[in-house]
């Protein structure tokens, strides 16, 4: 039961929302902007409304893997049970990274993460989501705000929590954010060359 509730979360998180959303207002979202299938480059490239429920839908896949673990009655397992939820909405994200509908090359896994963390974390995740976006408006870079939400998440996390975090939790997180510098590596390059292109200029997408 354990490998089945895996692969439903990944394959909840490899729906291509962003791919069926703006190829149903007939651009192809690989083909424009960043051609990253991700709300971001959406939102550019085919309008704000498309991009808000890109959003919506992606957030959605990282909270799904959360609601339907209750339908699984997993109880023998080789890991701590308290695992199994929390790699559920981890395939979900690496669904969305690596979506087989898109030859394994989806979208970077910023929504879908923020969905497993407000349903994990929602305060930390909040106040990481505040901090990001803080840093979209001071310097117009998406990919930025991302990489650095996600850095003081763990930190935001165990700040909140006190002595009573979850070291799983916690892992999960620093995973995600490996994980985060990983899908923007290219955009990381590019902040340290000078070359990352600002929020208003519509070729760059997070």
């Amino acid at each position: 039961m354990l490998f089945v509730y895996l692969i439903i979360s990944f394959f909840l998180g490899s729906f291509p929302s962003a791919h069926i959303v703006s190829s149903l207002q007939g651009v192809d979202i690989k083909k424009v902007g960043s051609g990253n299938a991700g709300a971001t480059n959406v939102l550019r490239s085919v309008g704000w409304k498309s991009g808000l429920l890109v959003l919506i839908f992606d957030v959605a896949k990282g909270i799904a893997p959360f609601f339907i673990y209750s339908y699984f009655n997993i109880q023998e397992t080789f890991l701590d049970l308290e695992w199994i939820p929390l790699l559920g909405g981890m395939s979900s994200i690496l669904g969305h990274v690596f979506s087989p509908f898109l030859k394994f090359n989806g979208g970077k896994g910023i929504a879908t993460s923020v969905g497993v963390y407000l349903y994990l974390l929602p305060i930390p995740c909040l106040i990481s989501g505040l901090l990001g976006a803080l840093i979209l408006y001071w310097k117009k870079i998406a990919s930025l705000g991302s990489i650095v939400g996600f850095f003081f998440l763990p930190i935001f996390y165990v700040a909140y929590m006190g002595n009573s975090y979850s070291s799983k939790i916690l892992t999960l997180v620093i995973f995600n954010f490996f994980l985060v510098l990983f899908t923007h590596r290219q955009n990381i390059k590019r902040i340290i060359d000078g070359t990352e292109l600002s929020f208003k200029n519509k070729s760059n997408g997070n």
